[in-house]
């Protein structure tokens, strides 16, 4: 037996290719055509194939039994250096990924134009349809536990490596084009990974993080004289340790956040390109308010940037942005983000952050330059802009 499997060893180690390495594996699943479908909602692949590999070889007798344990450890091993080659995959085609122009030209053409993406899987930034590709020949070749373990981690690489290439100096991507690109991908990957998600449940991945925190105070104590280094109560030597904190590695938990601190830097990028004006103004007031620079009984209207004028062009430019930009962003967003629960989350933000910008300026208007001014600077009431946002 340690003969046959000398001889057959080497051509399975030789493999790199993990999709290869998964056929191999999965050649067994024919012998598996006889098990009913209810069997297969519960059990792993490779649980059938042992199971039916073993109930084969019984009822070859004494021979047979004496070949389950060789066939038992064959997979075992094959599917080793499967988990060996998914490992150097995730680092070689989705962490350390070289990126290059030509995996942003689509999304740079298509932001430039007035098209509609195509949002087929052909199209999808290389290191997420690498990671797609990993999982699902994973799950179909590992146990529960095993595969838990590598989904944890590269969607984490995944996430990571998307948010890295949408910051990425070489690509050149316009800020919306990032934060939309950021955000498509990572929509992609929580929609793809949602069948693996029982198994990413089941099984976390424990973590170990160091707690640097309690050891800032120490260290500030030793240099301030407070504490000693060299003595304390109990009369050892004294010296600060990082607290190790455990905690659970949620992949889903931790893609959610990652969405959602994507879509809030669109929002808000979003929400200034349309009423930055108007926030730059109220800021301004404020801090010399603040500063002392400017006393309650002084006028704001006598100051050179608070004219009424001033104001009127502050107010031209939001209605042109308002007008011009936000349909422009609307458009961009339709194009890269295909879900239309997730577009409209989206718009809703960016509506109620331009109402709250011109509801508080408004208030500042009427305060300081009377009720009539805002008609006379074309400013629109919170109810009007509602009725023109819907229209948007």
């Amino acid at each position: 037996m340690s003969i046959f499997r000398d001889l057959i060893r080497p051509r399975y180690i030789s493999l790199n290719d993990i999709f290869v390495i998964a056929e191999l594996i999965e050649v067994c699943e024919e012998v598996t055509a006889l098990i009913p479908d209810a069997i297969f909602s519960n059990l792993r692949i490779v649980d059938h194939i042992l199971w039916q590999i073993s109930d084969e070889l019984k009822r070859v007798g004494r021979e047979g039994n004496m070949l389950y344990p060789f066939v038992q450890n064959l997979i075992a091993d094959v599917q080793e250096r499967l988990i060996f080659r998914a490992e150097t995959f995730i680092q070689d085609e989705v962490e350390h990924y070289q990126l290059s122009r030509d995996d942003f030209t689509f999304f740079i053409q298509e932001s430039q134009i007035q098209g509609t993406i195509s949002h087929g899987d052909h199209e999808w930034f290389p290191p997420l349809k690498n990671t797609l590709s990993c999982l699902a020949t994973l799950y179909r070749c590992l146990d529960s536990y095993t595969f838990s373990s590598l989904a944890a981690e590269v969607v984490q690489v995944c996430m990571e490596s998307i948010v890295r290439a949408s910051r990425s100096d070489r690509i050149g991507l316009r800020d919306t084009d990032a934060c939309l690109f950021t955000i498509k991908n990572l929509l992609i990957l929580r929609e793809q990974i949602s069948p693996f998600e029982s198994d990413l449940m089941e099984h976390p991945v424990a973590m170990r993080d160091l707690d640097l925190a309690q050891i800032h105070g120490e260290v500030h104590r030793i240099f301030s004289g407070e504490a000693n280094i060299f003595a304390s109560s109990s009369g050892q030597n004294y010296f600060p340790v990082p607290r190790v904190i455990k905690s659970n590695l949620d992949s889903r938990k931790r893609l959610d956040q990652c969405v959602k601190v994507a879509c809030e830097a669109y929002i808000m990028f979003v929400t200034r390109e349309i009423v930055d004006p108007m926030l730059a103004f109220l800021t301004k007031v404020t801090a010399l308010r603040a500063s002392d620079s400017l006393s309650l009984d002084t006028p704001i209207s006598t100051l050179a940037f608070a004219t009424p004028e001033r104001l009127a062009e502050i107010v031209l430019q939001v209605n042109g942005a308002l007008a011009h930009k936000l349909p422009q962003f609307i458009r961009q967003m339709t194009l890269y983000i295909d879900s239309t629960v997730s577009r409209e989350m989206i718009l809703n933000a960016i509506k109620s952050n331009v109402v709250e910008a011109h509801s508080q300026f408004s208030d500042f208007v009427m305060t300081q330059y009377g009720d009539n001014t805002p008609s006379k600077i074309d400013l629109k009431l919170p109810s009007e802009l509602a009725k023109f946002l819907d229209v948007s």
